[in-house]
C-alpha cells in the first residue's frame, strides 16, 4: 500500500502515484549504497548521514525491508565505532522487523550480532541467552544455534 503523501487527488493518474513512490524508494536505496561506500572508505560520519536519511525515507514510505537493511548498515557502523549501546538498540529494532517480515536469515544475523556485542561488553551470560521468545539450544537441536522449532518466527 502506498502511503497517503504519495497519492494524488486524481484517480486517473495511478502512474504518477507509482512513479513518485518509486523515485523515493530509489533515493532511499541509493543513499544506503552511498553510505556503504563512505563506510568502506573510512568516512563513518558521512556514512551515518547517508544511512540516517535513507532510514528516514524508508520509514516515511513504510518500507520495512528497506528499514531492516539500513538498520543493519547503521548497527555495523555503531559497532565499528565502539558504540555498543547504540548497536544493541539498532539490532533489537531490526530484530523486531525481521520477526515481522519472517526473515529467518535476518533473524539469525541479528541474534549473532547481539551476541557479539554482549561478548565485546564481557556479558557472556547474555551472549549465550537469545532474547525474546527464543531459547538456548539443547542437546537434541541439530546444527543450529537457534533451532527453528525453538524460535518461531
Amino acid at each position: 500500500m502506498i502511503p497517503r503523501q504519495y497519492r494524488v487527488s486524481s484517480p486517473s493518474s495511478p502512474s504518477l502515484i507509482l512513479m513518485r513512490w518509486v523515485q523515493c524508494c530509489g533515493l532511499a536505496y541509493t543513499l544506503s549504497i552511498l553510505g556503504t561506500i563512505a563506510h568502506a572508505q573510512g568516512d563513518d560520519r558521512q556514512a551515518l548521514v547517508l544511512y540516517e536519511e535513507s532510514l528516514r525515507l524508508c520509514r516515511e514510505l513504510g518500507d520495512k525491508w528497506g528499514m531492516a537493511i539500513v538498520l543493519s548498515h547503521l548497527r555495523t557502523v555503531a559497532h565499528a565505532q565502539g558504540d555498543d549501546e547504540r548497536a544493541t538498540a539498532l539490532y533489537e529494532e531490526s530484530l523486531g522487523l525481521r520477526r515481522e517480515l519472517r526473515d529467518k536469515h535476518g533473524l539469525a544475523e541479528c541474534l549473532e550480532g547481539l551476541a557479539g556485542v554482549a561478548v565485546a561488553q564481557q556479558h557472556l551470560e547474555r551472549a549465550a541467552r537469545p532474547p525474546g521468545r527464543c531459547r538456548a539450544p539443547t542437546r537434541g537441536d541439530r546444527c543450529s544455534p537457534v533451532a527453528p522449532r525453538a524460535c518461531p518466527v
